[in-house]
């Protein structure tokens, strides 16, 4: 269960659930972009504190928030197995101290909250009657590279190719960019002797971008500050893994 909070427009002071909804209004009704960063609002009209985007100034939380960066890069990476089909991915992690994910928010350049929930969390490890759940939604793919390739010891995978064996290609034609490139390529492939093995029978992707209409395709942080009494929280990412079977 939820309960609304939502961001106000300045131009006409109509009520949103979510900043993007705000800011496609402002575009079609004022002819005008966000003048400021959106103010959210209970039921009682009283302001709702998001979470501040904060640098680790401290050297040895700085490494610890890298390593622990490099960890939540390889659960992302997970997705891409060939045992799991294509479809939309949840990267839970528990007990996330908060200047993590402030650091998170540094690093994307402070972006808008995009919407604010109250809801239950009635999943283990924490049960709590209510919490407040922040939104965070991207749809360029590049502000994400450069938040996790800060670290260099696991590399953020953004296509992958396996065969039926399970086995990752790692030269595999149709990763080219330039489709005239990806066919040269194949065709050059398709000429040469080689194993079967080694052929790529499953390709995954993430998928960033905007999508068409219903059918979005972002990167999403959640974040819980308040399911734990201390200084941490829960942080969701949210993101689409397209797979083809050949």
């Amino acid at each position: 269960m939820s309960f609304k909070i939502q961001c106000q427009c300045v131009y006409c002071e109509r009520y949103f659930l979510s900043t993007r909804t705000l800011e496609k209004h402002c575009y079609l009704r004022h002819n005008q972009g966000l003048r400021n960063t959106p103010r959210f609002f209970d039921s009682s009209k009283k302001d709702v504190t998001v979470p501040v985007a904060c640098e680790i100034a401290d050297a040895v939380v700085r490494a610890n928030y890298l390593r622990w960066l490099a960890c939540l890069v390889e659960r992302v990476n997970g997705a891409h197995h060939p045992k799991s089909r294509g479809r939309w991915f949840r990267v839970e992690v528990f007990q996330v101290p908060e200047e993590f994910f402030h650091r998170m928010l540094w690093k994307l350049n402070g972006p808008y909250t995009d919407a604010v929930r109250k809801m239950s969390h009635l999943k283990q490890p924490m049960i709590v009657n209510r919490s407040l759940r922040f939104s965070y939604k991207f749809f360029d793919e590049q502000p994400i590279i450069e938040l996790f390739h800060e670290q260099s010891d696991v590399v953020l995978q953004l296509k992958a190719a396996y065969t039926n064996a399970g086995e990752l290609v790692t030269n595999d034609p149709y990763d080219l960019d330039d489709p005239r490139e990806a066919l040269r390529a194949a065709k050059r492939r398709a000429g040469e002797m080689k194993s079967k093995k080694a052929q790529p029978n499953v390709r995954s992707s993430l998928t960033i971008c905007q999508g068409e209409g219903r059918a979005t395709r972002e990167f999403e942080l959640q974040w819980w500050p308040a399911i734990y009494k201390t200084a941490f929280g829960k942080l969701t990412l949210r993101f689409f893994v397209n797979k083809v079977h050949m």
